[in-house]
C-alpha cells in the first residue's frame, strides 16, 4: 500500500481567523434589507448609531400627526394584535429610530406596528437608535419604499 505525501491544509503557526463583527450600521442595514430595496438604505452609513439596541420609552417617540405611517399602522389591528402576541412571547426585533436636531422626540423609520404593540402593552420599545446631523434626510422617506 502506497503512503501518500499528505500536505497540511493550513499553516499550523498562522493565527486563527476570527470572524469579523458587523458594525451597527451593517446590522441595521441587514435588518431593513428584508423589507426595503437596498438603494433606499444608503443613508444608514451616514448615521451615528448606538452600539446595540436600547429599551426606549414609547413617550420618546415622535408620533406627530404629520407622519402618515402612524395612522397607516394603527389601521392594521390584526397586525398589531399579532405583534402584541409576539412581544408577549419574548420577540424583540428592534425598531429603527432617528434622533435629529430640532426635536426632543425620536423619528420612527421602521417599526410603527411594533411600537404600537409595545404601547398597547405599556412596554418600552427595543430600538436601534441613530443620530442624524441634519433635521431632514433620506431616512425620512425610507418607509415609503417598503416592500408590500
Amino acid at each position: 500500500m502506497a503512503v501518500s505525501s499528505a500536505q497540511p491544509v493550513s499553516d499550523a503557526h498562522a493565527p486563527l481567523a476570527t470572524p469579523q463583527k458587523l458594525t451597527t450600521a451593517q446590522e441595521v442595514k441587514l435588518q431593513l434589507a428584508r423589507d426595503y430595496p437596498v438603494d433606499a438604505l444608503g443613508w444608514i452609513d451616514d448615521i451615528a448609531w448606538r452600539p446595540s439596541p436600547l429599551q426606549v420609552p414609547t413617550s420618546q417617540l415622535d408620533r406627530s400627526p404629520t407622519d402618515p405611517n402612524w395612522a397607516l399602522a394603527a389601521k392594521d389591528k390584526i397586525k398589531i394584535a399579532s405583534m402584541v402576541s409576539s412581544l408577549r412571547s419574548g420577540a424583540r426585533k428592534p425598531i429603527v429610530l432617528i434622533k435629529h436636531p430640532g426635536s426632543a422626540k425620536l423619528f420612527a423609520v421602521d417599526g410603527h406596528s411594533r411600537a404600537l404593540a409595545s404601547i398597547a402593552l405599556g412596554h418600552p420599545v427595543t430600538a436601534w437608535v441613530g443620530t442624524a446631523k441634519t433635521v431632514d434626510g433620506a431616512w425620512r422617506q425610507t418607509h415609503a419604499r417598503e416592500h408590500p
